[in-house]
């Protein structure tokens, strides 16, 4: 899910690095960050201030000198810090940045496995860790804020999960959705529902829908959630072998599961589910841009640019929404391992004057603040 944060328009740290560093004026004026982090999986963070349209490809090393120093895989941020998971497999990293002016404050290495990173208050953080095809259990820890370390309260330093947790996301009922994705032969497919006021599972949901007596459809493979007006919790599932790929819809409260089937899937799974600033459309990427209202019964027929015959089937690698101005940012992969472009459509889906513009490798989330 994005997060949206106010940040002050007078900030002694903003002032200090605009007299220190001119490359970062663009983004420190006096309207204050108003636009988009995007997340480069290759290992950079760029920020595109739509206010002045300014593109800064590199904020974090702009602002502290140096390099991300490995993939940037997780970014969340919340009130004054940002988080940055870095890194792969058996060496991973999160970086402390103040989202005011992307100093880092602190960072701390050690980590491995972990999949997804979500800023929950200003007192700690969430991570889900797991291994892709393994046979144990997922976790899902809870850090201090601060110092990055695992909370010292037995009952909240980990909770079991399912396996291979890729996604967590969090809304207002202070519950944690958890996408067990699975992986090789030990699918899991399911979401759990952590409360964290007393960090325990309490449910876990089975992605599919019972029709009649006779028949059952069933999603597999969860990897991306995002949550609507209603705080529903739509989740996007690639399937397997193209089979069982869909939209789940989970109702607020009853858990309840609507399965949306796709009779075939076209896309790359995560970052291509997001939803309407406010709340009430559903967005996701199924050979090409599809637009669903989370009231609607069934599928859409067309895709979302239906009209225009240079987006109606390009495959984005993330989209967005933007919480400022209801327009659109779709990414794109460089060819090649070139740096990737970010399209940019107004709220109509029209292209405006600026159509694109260049950010990092791999662009794959956009984070947007006001």
């Amino acid at each position: 899910m994005k997060t949206i944060f106010r940040i002050s328009l007078v900030v002694i740290g903003v002032l200090v690095m605009i007299s220190c560093n001119k490359e970062y004026e663009d983004i420190t004026t006096e309207k204050g960050f108003k636009g988009v982090f995007v997340r480069n999986e290759g290992g950079t963070i760029s920020f595109y201030h739509e206010t002045d349209s300014v593109v800064t490809p590199d904020v974090y090393k702009n602002i502290n000198n140096s390099d991300l120093g490995a993939e940037a895989m997780a970014f969340s941020i919340i009130g004054n810090k940002g988080y940055i998971l870095t890194g792969m497999a058996n060496s991973q990293s999160i970086e402390l940045v103040n989202s005011n002016t992307f100093a880092l404050e602190s960072s701390k290495d050690g980590f491995s496995n972990i999949t997804d990173l979500k800023a929950v208050s200003d007192e700690f953080i969430c991570v889900t860790q797991g291994v892709s095809g393994d046979e144990n259990s997922g976790s899902l820890m809870f850090l201090d804020g601060l110092t990055l370390s695992p909370l010292s309260a037995p009952a909240m330093s980990s909770v079991k999960v399912g396996k291979n947790p890729t996604r967590v996301v969090y809304n207002r009922g202070k519950k944690l959705y958890v996408a067990n994705t699975g992986g090789g032969t030990y699918v899991d497919s399911t979401v759990m529902v952590v409360d964290i006021t007393t960090s325990e599972v309490i449910d876990t949901i089975a992605l599919e829908q019972r029709v009649d007596a006779t028949s059952t459809l069933k999603l597999k493979t969860p990897v991306e959630m995002v949550i609507d007006a209603y705080q529903n919790v739509w989740v996007l599932c690639t399937g397997v072998n193209n089979e069982f790929a869909g939209l789940a819809k989970i109702e607020y409260g009853t858990h309840v599961v609507k399965v949306f089937q796709f009779e075939t899937y076209d896309g790359n799974g995560r970052n291509n589910l997001t939803v309407s600033a406010g709340g009430g459309v559903i967005y996701y990427i199924n050979g090409g841009m599809c637009k669903m209202g989370i009231n609607d019964k069934s599928l859409p027929t067309t895709k979302f640019f239906e009209e225009n015959d240079t987006y109606k089937n390009m495959e984005f690698d993330a989209i967005g929404v933007s919480s400022n101005t209801g327009g659109f940012y779709l990414a794109k992969d460089g060819v090649g391992g070139a740096n990737g472009s970010v399209y940019l459509l107004d709220n109509n889906a029209i292209i405006s004057s600026m159509t694109k513009f260049d950010v990092g490798v791999k662009p794959r989330q956009f984070i947007f603040v006001r």
